[in-house]
């Protein structure tokens, strides 16, 4: 067991129901837990994340560190009266002049080099950690940084998708096609750690007895450990938290779920 598990994503890490980090957690992977993920969240979001993490925690080597990349062509914006603001895919969720501006060469280039310096910043740190990704990533310029061993497959790759998976993953719920609470339990459970899945299991259960079960499913929202979010990430307001969407949300929405 680890000292720390710290957790970085988009919403295919922290959702409003519990994600493969949630239940690597639930399995026993570490003493505490800090998700530090945001829906939309952008690769240098999660590079940001991870830099302000270890800031302020001071990550060590009886730690564990499990990162999620997210699609390299979205965009996140940050200022200190929203927090963070993160529409997703910017060919699909944001205006379209802004997509125009993207350079597919500089994308790839600037995200091997947040893989490369996050390897290199872990590494340096001693610390245990792992690699995925929500889709595939095409690790352009890898000859140069060297990346690719260090990556597990793909949330897609697992749920058996053949390309690119954008567009076409399945309804977990009418409109909604983030992976279900079970698909996410299995993914836990295939990273090969040491684990309780009598208790991962128990979670999933619990999780989807109470999304499925329920009258408004799209509203049920699961926080099975709220200690696991930062509220003193930036911008650091007294009693609020990031949400991703551009706007901060009172930490007292925020409700423990009983499993």
């Amino acid at each position: 067991m680890y000292n720390r598990f710290f957790a970085f994503g988009c919403s295919f890490t922290h959702y409003k129901w519990p994600t493969w980090a949630d239940y690597l957690y639930a399995g026993g992977i570490a003493d505490s837990y800090e998700n530090w993920a945001l829906p939309g969240g952008s690769n240098d979001f999660i590079f940001h994340s991870l830099i302000e993490c270890d800031s302020l925690r001071g990550i060590t080597s009886e730690d564990y560190v499990a990162i999620m990349w997210s699609q390299p062509w979205r965009i996140a914006d940050y200022d200190n009266e929203r927090g963070w603001d993160m529409p997703g895919n910017a060919y699909l969720y944001q205006p379209k002049e802004r997509a125009k501006y993207l350079k597919e060469d500089q994308i790839h280039l600037e995200n091997q080099s947040y893989f490369r310096a996050t390897i290199n910043m872990l590494q340096a740190i001693g610390c245990d950690f792992v690699f995925t990704s929500m889709e595939r990533i095409d690790l352009q310029f890898d000859d140069v940084y060297l990346t690719k061993d260090y990556f597990k497959p793909s949330m897609a790759e697992f749920l058996g998708y053949t390309g690119p998976a954008d567009s076409t993953w399945r309804e977990t719920l009418p409109g909604d096609t983030h992976p279900s609470p079970r698909e996410h339990a299995n993914f836990a459970k295939n990273l090969n750690l040491k684990l309780d899945t009598t208790l991962i299991d128990r979670l999933c259960a619990a999780s989807e007895r109470y999304i499925f079960e329920s009258d408004s499913p799209h509203r049920q929202i699961i926080t099975v450990f709220p200690e696991k979010i930062p509220v003193d990430r930036l911008p650091r307001v007294a009693g609020k938290i990031n949400s991703g969407s551009g706007r901060l949300v009172n930490v007292s929405t925020v409700q423990p779920f009983s499993w």
